[in-house]
């Protein structure tokens, strides 16, 4: 019975104290790695700034000067005014005849060109002739449909005449005394008049055999006009 009541007085004892209870301390968090809290606070976000293109200043590009015009162009530019003034008081036939001679002028030149270079290539000049085989004994003519123009085919060689140039031809042709003498005249004419068909031709001399075989062509096909 004594354990008993000591028990109950050790109870009655620490039933009459009241206990107070402490706030729980509170529990500092370890801290996290630093070198993470420090990117954290200097993660601050950086907004974009727009670049101009790095492109370096256009240069102001220099004028160049004004050519002054040479002697050359203002001898052409006096010669064209001239032309126009004299084409002005031209009729419709006579314009046709200017522009004529301007397409036989233009062809001149294009052959006095086209025999140079093939002059400096045997191989291209060989091709011109077909079969290189030399033939000045027979000769062809092709006329336009208006009999504005000829081509005389001579020596593989298509020789392009204007009505003019034509009537001029047959006028040597009928007025030579003999095959020789026009053959001599046919010669003097072109080589003042037509280089080109005499380099054309392959015509070397006044005695060329071609200028026989045109004469007697021109004056067996083509009367001398009258008036």
């Amino acid at each position: 019975m004594k354990k008993s009541v000591k028990t109950g007085k050790a109870v009655k004892g620490t039933a009459g104290k009241k206990t107070v209870k402490k706030p729980a301390a509170k529990v500092k968090s370890a801290p996290k790695n630093k070198s993470a809290a420090v990117a954290k606070k200097h993660a601050v976000k950086i907004k974009p700034t727009k670049r101009k293109p790095s492109i370096s200043p256009r240069t102001k590009a220099k004028s160049t000067p004004s050519r002054k015009p040479t002697a050359a162009g203002g001898a052409e530019s006096a010669l064209l005014a001239e032309l126009r003034a004299a084409a002005s008081g031209l009729d419709a036939e006579g314009i046709r005849h200017l522009i004529r001679q301007a397409a036989v002028l233009k062809h001149n030149l294009g052959v006095m060109k086209d025999h140079a270079d093939r002059k400096k290539m045997a191989t291209v000049d060989a091709m011109r002739k077909g079969s290189g085989v030399s033939n000045k004994t027979t000769i062809d003519v092709k006329e336009a449909d208006d009999g504005s123009s000829f081509i005389l085919i001579i020596n593989n060689a298509r020789n392009f005449f204007a009505l003019d140039e034509m009537r001029k031809l047959v006028g040597i042709c009928h007025a030579a005394a003999s095959e020789t003498d026009a053959a001599g005249r046919l010669y003097n004419w072109l080589a003042q008049n037509r280089k080109d068909i005499l380099v054309d031709t392959d015509i070397g001399s006044a005695s060329d055999p071609a200028l026989g075989t045109i004469y007697r062509f021109i004056k067996g096909r083509y009367a001398l006009k009258k008036g």
